[in-house]
């Protein structure tokens, strides 16, 4: 419809709402035949659309795309049948458990993964036992996260852990593999605070332990929070880390989660081997500060060598090793190694052998030998037959992803703000419009391009890989023609005004960002092209959208201080809250003079200012009563309910809203204006009354003459009536 009439000079918006009248000249039959076009035009495309996307998905699968995001892969234990290439992996692909068995010395023909687990449920951390017969992976069952066995060949799935927990991952086995070490979030206070436990696995045949062990109930072991607890080859030493969970996704990492190992000798074996073995003394691995910027899941290679993810202050990041000393545990008897390098590293798993496979950030899995270092990577590739249950057409919340609405004055129209495009479309029909934010020619020179805070980077990239920039606060003008926009096509926060029907040239407005700064807030004038900006200098700004015309209203010292800003119906006056270093106020700026006040005394906090309708009140919410009430909780007294509307007299004449004018039942005098107590309206009614009381009387005035006049001749007419009867009766009584 919106190209049918694109000659005509009415606005396909204002039409609809006029009369029907309008679209005559064009035929039903024509409008028809077009939409059939446009349909036929649209479905062919869609199918040439789906189509190359099944050849590019073919293409992509014939390359080595196997199809599947791999995840968290784990490598089984050699044993004596398996040969020198030869390895089982368990990975997390589509939220189940996979395993394949690889050759690296076979890679021409796919192999097809198998599928270990269907779980209501998602499924981490799969980890495989020290014989290779089982896998222990967590699990989200009935709204709580346990631990399970499955065998490694596929089979039942069996619940070993009944803790309840909101967080809980496997971590590793002892030297042996009687016990298993997780960490959980059970019994703790938040799901962020964890620690360590171990948990008896009792098998049938203790020498073989080829069948599915029997779980006992888990100890604690009181070390407090942990990502990473592994026991070496010979149960000598264990290996404790902090924050050693995931790879930081940025380069030179060097915030305080960088990662912390800790190491600790075998204090005291229990040599009847019931209640497992204690680890005391931990000393942290110092040194590693020197070498790296962040360490990420530590193992075990043999019984003095680990292996760990990390990146190197000179920007190396991979697979390094390092041996730690048995009389020093935290010196390190010779410079770290790298393994094998590669950026991409996810999460790995390596067993004694040197054996590794790695998945990277991209999703693909890999194998490599340690011993042989980088040269030894390859890709694997297998042919994927999973549901992909990524790919299927989901039912999501919409609301989840509206990030902003507004409403025109007139309530016509509507604009929403979704995954940072902006669209408006009429709330009872009609088409929906988007508004695509203000590209730059290839000609024009950016405002910011000799910025070196990295916003002419930005601009350059988006430019070149022509992505789409981010659209924030659409808002509607106060004549409904026309949508300011904020959007960063130009590598920092701009303001873009497009018109309402999105058929004439929106502008940018070019203001500097060292005066715009990053929006936080943004409020426009009910009666004016006015904007009113909050930035993240806590900068109150005016702005003129049709000029670009910027004025610094106010400013705060303090972090986030000024915000809530809200507009006067007359479009003079703007309120705002107004933080200060002890409490929170509200301000008032005159926008024709630049003038502030502060209209509040708060005694805790004033916030969230609104105006009434027609000007005479402003309403906000404050803290300044307090109403203690015992709580059974806290076991002393709370003070809930804090916050409550409060209502402000903006002139002296106003009455107290609450001291209503009581009239008697009836009384056709009492008035709106009466019950909202303005003394103005309350006058210019009397004033009226008065003149309406005149008119009355002049008009009663009148009408009494009117009826004496009328009376005087209806009694002539009945006079006359009686003297005519008279004198007939006299010529009657004659004859």
């Amino acid at each position: 419809t919106h190209h049918i009439f694109a000659d005509r000079t009415v606005s396909m918006r204002a039409a609809r709402f006029q009369d029907v009248s309008t679209f005559s000249r064009v035929s039903p039959s024509k409008c028809q035949t077009n939409a059939r076009r446009r349909r036929r035009r649209e479905r062919g495309s869609r199918l040439r659309d789906s189509d190359n996307a099944i050849e590019a998905t073919n293409d992509a699968n014939e390359d080595g795309d196997d199809g599947a995001f791999v995840q968290q892969p784990q490598v089984a234990p050699s044993t004596s049948a398996s040969g020198e290439n030869e390895m089982t992996i368990v990975f997390v692909a589509e939220d189940e458990l996979y395993s394949i068995f690889v050759n690296a010395n076979d890679q021409k023909q796919k192999i097809r993964p198998h599928r270990l687990t269907t779980a209501t449920g998602e499924c981490f951390s799969p980890l495989i036992s020290k014989c290779g017969t089982f896998v222990v992976f967590a699990a989200i069952e009935y709204y709580a996260m346990e631990l399970f066995l499955v065998p490694t060949e596929g089979g039942a799935v069996k619940q070993i852990t009944y803790m309840g927990a909101d967080f809980i991952r496997p971590l590793s086995f002892s030297d042996d593999g009687s016990e298993l070490f997780f960490a959980s979030s059970s019994q703790q206070q938040t799901p962020d605070e964890t620690d360590v436990y171990t948990l008896r696995l009792d098998y049938k045949n203790q020498e073989k332990k080829s069948d599915m062990p029997i779980a006992m109930h888990p100890k604690k072991l009181n070390l407090g929070p942990a990502t990473a607890f592994e026991v070496n080859v010979d149960g000598t030493l264990a290996l404790f880390g902090r924050n050693t969970q995931a790879t930081r996704p940025w380069r030179k990492y060097g915030g305080g989660a960088s990662g912390d190992i800790w190491i600790a000798k075998n204090s005291c074996p229990n040599p009847q081997g019931k209640d497992g073995k204690t680890y005391t003394d931990f000393k942290r691995v110092d040194a590693l500060d020197d070498f790296f910027t962040f360490v990420s899941q530590p193992k075990w290679l043999d019984n003095s060598a680990m292996v760990f993810l990390a990146e190197s202050k000179q920007g190396e990041r991979g697979l390094w090793s390092f041996s730690v000393a048995d009389n020093a545990q935290n010196e390190l008897s010779r410079q770290p190694t790298l393994l094998v390098k590669d950026a991409n590293i996810q999460s790995y798993s390596i067993e004694p052998s040197g054996k590794c496979t790695y998945a990277s950030r991209c999703g693909h899995l890999y194998t490599a030998d340690l011993k042989k270092g980088s040269d030894s990577i390859q890709q694997v590739a297998f042919k994927w037959t999973g549901p992909r249950k990524q790919l299927e057409q989901r039912y999501v919340t919409s609301e989840h992803y509206v990030q902003d609405w507004d409403i025109d004055p007139a309530g016509r129209f509507m604009t929403t703000i979704v995954r940072g495009e902006v669209n408006s479309f009429g709330l009872w029909d009609g088409p929906a419009l988007k508004y695509a934010p203000i590209k730059p020619r290839k000609d024009e020179k950016e405002e910011n391009s000799e910025d070196p805070m990295g916003s002419a980077l930005c601009a350059k990239i988006m430019r070149e890989s022509n992505a789409q920039a981010r659209s924030r606060f659409a808002r509607f003008t106060y004549d409904a023609e026309r949508l300011v926009i904020v959007s960063d096509q130009t590598g920092e926060d701009d303001i873009e005004v497009h018109w309402e029907d999105n058929r004439r040239m929106p502008k940018r407005l070019n203001i500097p960002p060292q005066t715009l700064g990053r929006v936080e807030e943004m409020v426009l004038s009910p009666e004016a092209p006015l904007a009113c900006v909050v930035n993240h200098r806590a900068e109150l700004l005016v702005i003129d959208i049709n000029t670009g015309e910027t004025k610094l209203a106010d400013k705060s010292l303090e972090d986030r201080g000024m915000y809530q800003c809200s507009w006067s119906p007359c479009g003079n006056w703007i309120a705002y809250t107004f933080r200060r270093r002890d409490a929170e106020v509200i301000k008032i700026l005159d926008v024709r003079t630049g003038a502030t006040q502060t209209v509040t005394k708060p005694i805790l906090g004033d916030s969230c200012a609104s105006w009434d309708p027609d000007g005479r009140y402003l309403f906000f919410l404050s803290a300044r009563e307090l109403q203690p009430q015992y709580d059974a909780l806290l076991q002393g007294m709370s003070f809930p309910h804090l916050e409550t509307v409060y209502c402000l007299r903006l002139r002296k004449n106003v009455r107290d809203p609450h001291l209503k004018e009581i009239r008697p039942v009836g009384d056709e005098s009492y008035t709106e204006s009466l019950a909202l107590g303005d003394a103005d309206l309350d006058d210019d009614k009397n004033e009226n009354d008065e003149e309406d009381g005149k008119d009355k009387k002049e008009e009663g005035e009148e009408e009494k003459e009117e009826d004496k006049g009328m009376k005087s001749k209806s009694k002539e007419r009945r006079d006359k009536d009686v003297n005519g009867d008279d004198e007939d009766d006299e010529e009657e009584e004659e004859e």
